[in-house]
């Protein structure tokens, strides 16, 4: 049963400048994903690298696009139905104050390393209001199903 994820990494720096979900399940599209995310169009040895086992794991991409003012995504659940996995994701916020507002400029992003599975991967994205009376409310965002090749 999956209650977790099995890592995140999260953070603001992506090069992928538009909105995208992926369900990633090999090698080559992992590779793929990764030079995007980084910005290269050829592979080369001089880049930031990670390794997954995909006989044993899929990562979930989520990139925000062009954004401001956060740090990246906070995965607030991960759980399993009989057939979905529901990941459940918030953005990581702050404000800023300067000329113009002072916004930064980023691209966020979170890869979600789960188990290997054939369910759907359901991505739902929480949004949190800045009054605290009011709860949070969600909605999905994506439905990540196994390609049929």
């Amino acid at each position: 049963n999956v209650d977790s994820a099995l890592a995140v990494i999260t953070g603001s720096d992506s090069r992928v400048s538009k909105a995208l979900y992926r369900r990633i399940a090999s090698a080559p599209d992992w590779r793929r994903t990764w030079l995007e995310h980084l910005g290269l169009t050829e592979d080369t040895i001089f880049r930031t690298g990670m390794e997954i086992d995909f006989d044993r794991c899929i990562v979930v991409a989520v990139f925000g696009g062009d954004s401001f003012n956060t740090c990246g995504y906070k995965i607030e659940a991960v759980h399993e139905n009989e057939n979905t996995i529901v990941v459940r994701f918030c953005i990581i916020g702050y404000q800023t104050a300067g000329p113009g507002g002072g916004a930064q400029h980023v691209m966020p992003y979170a890869f979600v390393l789960l188990p290997k599975t054939k369910k759907a991967v359901v991505l739902e994205e929480i949004t949190h209001s800045l009054n605290p009376s009011e709860r949070p409310s969600s909605r999905e965002v994506a439905r990540l199903t196994v390609d049929e090749k």
